[in-house]
């Protein structure tokens, strides 16, 4: 894919492709307010932002690297190295969507009051929160989840086939849990998908050590006990 314009990201390439130039040609056709069409480019850009930062969060969580991003229309696409994992895998793949619906259900849920509370909202309301939060926010999402080649839905759905081939488990409270305490999910067991601490697991070798050192001492102190 073309892009018009290329930068770097803690030596990561991010590159903007062609296409964002028909959201800004979309709003100026759309628009005649100059207030309305900036609120509304920002607004755009920023979900279209708030997209690639899912993945990208998803990635320093898992503590894998990228290799490039590009920002496009409908989100962006970020090329990485796979896990081995393919749970990891599948919440790298929708963390976009996941991203996206931390803005849709509070939208949703802040419409639907003022709704029952028979309160109006102005045109500039209604542009940023119907128009830019709920409905180019759910285009966006929807279109992702094509499952086409170059969209997140086809990578949702491969990770998601190897989860069952791998019969890998997703665990939202586990992932929750690693989120608040910013730790990778480390010492993985692939079929019951628990995560072990590298203490505890320092602590348990320690241990076992101590325990082998204890059986040998008293097994040469045995042998070498002077007969009476």
């Amino acid at each position: 894919m073309k892009s018009i314009y290329h930068f770097k990201i803690k030596d990561i390439p991010v590159s903007i492709h062609w296409s964002i130039l028909v959201v800004l040609l979309n709003i100026f056709l759309h628009y005649t307010h100059p207030l309305h069409m900036i609120i509304a480019i920002c607004l755009h850009l920023g979900l279209i932002t708030l997209h690639l930062l899912g993945h990208i969060f998803f990635l320093q969580l898992f503590q894998i690297s990228a290799k490039s991003i590009q920002l496009n229309l409908w989100g962006g696409n970020c090329d990485y190295n796979l896990s081995v994992y393919a749970r990891e895998n599948f919440y790298i793949n929708s963390g976009g969507i996941i991203f996206q619906l931390l803005i849709l259900i509070p939208v949703l849920f802040l419409l639907l009051l003022l709704q029952l509370a028979t309160i109006s909202l102005s045109a500039l309301m209604k542009m940023i929160f119907v128009t830019s939060l709920l409905q180019t926010n759910l285009f966006i999402m929807l279109i992702n989840l094509l499952p086409f080649a170059g969209f997140d839905g086809s990578s949702i759905y491969q990770s998601y086939q190897s989860l069952k081939t791998n019969s890998e488990k997703i665990d939202f409270r586990q992932l929750i849990t690693m989120i608040l305490s910013k730790k990778p999910d480390t010492h993985k067991n692939k079929e019951e998908g628990i995560s072990v601490d590298d203490d505890i697991v320092k602590k348990t070798a320690h241990d076992v050590m101590d325990e082998l050192m204890h059986q040998a001492r008293d097994t040469y102190q045995k042998k070498n006990k002077p007969k009476d």
